[in-house]
């Protein structure tokens, strides 16, 4: 499952006559129309398709030149991407949550926006923190659940989605 959409947008030849046309795409990369010419036979209209394949959570901008003839008209984009994960993934796995911006916390990614559930127990099997959202990513930042720095060590996690678990593994925190 991904967030790819194909769109379509049809060009009308109004002469009496087969034309050439010919498309520019100016913008982002993440909008990619199937082909760059073609022959338009006289009063026909040919639909295109134009690949939308966003790669990040936010909004994208686009045009397509359209050259008809001695005619150009233009076709804008606008998309909104919506990341949506194949599976379930934690990283990185050793984390030493110093705030340097480097490996300061794990990110769990969900496939679905659903009802997400991260658990992260201590050594000794006690829960530590315990992390829930909607959304598809889950972040913990090395903390327990009253936001106190945990000792360094290995971590236990359980992923659960609607409550069916769909990760598990250790965390190894650095101090």
């Amino acid at each position: 499952m991904d967030s790819t959409k194909l769109l379509q947008f049809g060009v009308s030849n109004p002469t009496g006559i087969d034309v050439d046309v010919i498309f520019e795409q100016i913008g982002d990369s993440v909008f990619t129309i199937g082909q760059n010419t073609a022959e338009i036979q006289s009063r026909d209209t040919m639909w295109f398709d134009v690949e939308f394949a966003p790669l990040y959570e936010q909004n994208y901008f686009g045009e397509i030149i359209v050259n008809l003839g001695e005619n150009t008209d233009t076709i804008y984009l606008f998309g909104i991407g919506k990341l949506c994960p194949l599976g379930f993934s934690a990283e990185p796995l050793v984390i030493t949550p110093n705030g340097d911006g480097f490996y300061d916390s794990t990110v769990f990614t969900f496939p679905l926006r659903e009802n997400n559930k991260v658990e992260i127990f201590a050594q000794n099997l006690s829960l530590t923190k315990e992390l829930e959202s909607s959304d598809i990513r889950i972040i913990w930042d090395g903390t327990d659940n009253y936001n106190n720095p945990c000792p360094a060590g290995p971590y236990i996690f359980i992923a659960k989605e609607n409550n069916k678990i769909v990760g598990k593994g250790i965390i190894v925190l650095v101090r």
